[in-house]
């Protein structure tokens, strides 16, 4: 679908792509209620503060992503085995509210975390990485690409909680899924192995 992406984002697919992460992420670092710095252990101010001053290392990171030379497309963006189905031998993936157009490495960032906390796999090991390498393998890409986009991918994450969470009613805001966005951008700071979720 990646010669398609221009006509689903004219659709209304959300627009997740790597380039403009780094300002979505700068805007919601002014939301305090989005970052509940005040209601949850989440994410702190001196954390928010670290997240304003290496917003340069975010660019920096993007800019490497991009000169893979992937191109942006549709993704799941909350693919785990909980959304595959099968039917009379066909597998189908359910629950496409999270999809948006983004780096197709994205999606490993829920994938590897769903995987990893399912069968108890560690971050980081071995079993981990070698299905991320198998999710590489079609594309020929290297385990350092979507290294990255595991960094990003996870501000991506923390950012489509807030895209939700802003256009569910405010009475309708569940606390558990509120935290998600603080958790988010946690994670990216302490820039865990792959598969890392808490």
């Amino acid at each position: 679908m990646a010669p398609r992406a221009d006509e689903l984002l004219a659709l209304g697919v959300p627009d997740m792509r790597p380039a403009g992460i780094p300002d979505k992420v700068e805007a919601l670092l002014e939301d305090d209620r989005a970052l509940m710095l005040d209601e949850s252990e989440e994410l702190s101010r001196d954390q928010r503060d670290e997240l304003r001053r290496r917003l340069p290392e975010l660019r920096a990171l993007v800019e490497e992503l991009e000169a893979f030379g992937i191109p942006e497309t549709i993704q799941h963006d909350d693919l785990h085995d909980g959304q595959v189905f099968e039917k009379d031998g066909r597998m189908r993936i359910l629950d496409w509210g999270d999809s948006c157009i983004s780096h197709p490495f994205h999606t490993l960032t829920v994938t590897l975390r769903a995987l990893a906390w399912r069968h108890g796999i560690e971050p980081g090991s071995t079993q981990l990485l070698r299905l991320r390498d198998a999710y590489l393998e079609p594309f020929g890409a290297p385990a350092a690409a979507a290294d990255v986009a595991y960094r990003t991918g996870t501000l991506g994450r923390a950012l489509a909680w807030h895209r939700y969470l802003a256009a569910a009613a405010s009475g309708e805001r569940d606390p558990e899924d509120a935290e998600s966005v603080p958790y988010g951008l946690r994670l990216y700071l302490e820039a865990g192995p792959v598969g890392t979720w808490e």
